[in-house]
């Protein structure tokens, strides 16, 4: 029985317990997935007497891979309240995360410097257990990735421009010729011509 199960008798109507990581219960997956995530529920009776409990347990890697299939690269972990890495690399598992007042809520990024290198750090709050998403991007492909969305707004801008000025030069013309030729004609009257005739209509 896992030092836990104390903990799933104080659960009420629809709570569930996130479990940390721990060892991997079946010997035959130990050595290709070496850690595991449960959540555990407790049922209870109409008086609220516990009769039965539903874990549900999972192998980390499984959660690390498809962090590591979304995040093209970038370094993705899973943190929980006190700060402990649930899920991410296996040299991490179970060590706290240093970057840690994140989670305070004061601000969901920062700019840190880890191994050497300046990372873009984010995380979100997964509601159901107050554990964090933590993604951290190198610095220098945030930037490319800012840069590139801020060229292309740039250049869609200046494309829109140079349509709407080309659009005006060409209304404007349509709307002035006829208040030229208009202008033409009246010097041509002033002037004596009176068989002139503008042509222009409306």
């Amino acid at each position: 029985r896992q030092p836990w199960f104390k903990q799933m008798k104080e659960l009420r109507g629809l709570e569930s317990y996130w479990t940390g990581p721990e060892r991997t219960v079946y010997v035959q997956d130990q050595a290709d997935h070496p850690y595991q995530l449960s959540i555990a529920r407790s049922l209870r009776l109409a008086n609220s007497e516990i009769y039965g409990y539903v874990v549900v347990s999972w192998v980390e890697d499984q959660v690390s891979g498809i962090f590591d299939r979304l995040s093209k690269g970038n370094r993705v972990l899973m943190v929980d309240s006190a700060g402990t890495i649930v899920s991410g690399p296996a040299g991490q598992i179970g060590g706290k995360f240093v970057y840690g007042e994140l989670n305070e809520g004061t601000k969901p990024y920062s700019i840190e410097r880890i191994d050497g290198e300046k990372f873009l750090v984010v995380e979100q709050e997964i509601p159901m257990n107050g554990w964090h998403l933590v993604l951290m991007q190198p610095y220098q492909d945030a930037i490319v990735d800012l840069n590139a969305i801020f060229s292309k707004v740039f250049l869609f801008e200046m494309i829109s421009f140079f349509v709407f000025l080309l659009l005006l030069i060409v209304l404007v013309r349509r709307f002035t010729t006829p208040l030229v030729r208009l202008g033409k004609v009246t010097n041509a009257v002033q002037r004596g011509n009176l068989d002139v005739r503008s042509d222009v209509a409306g």
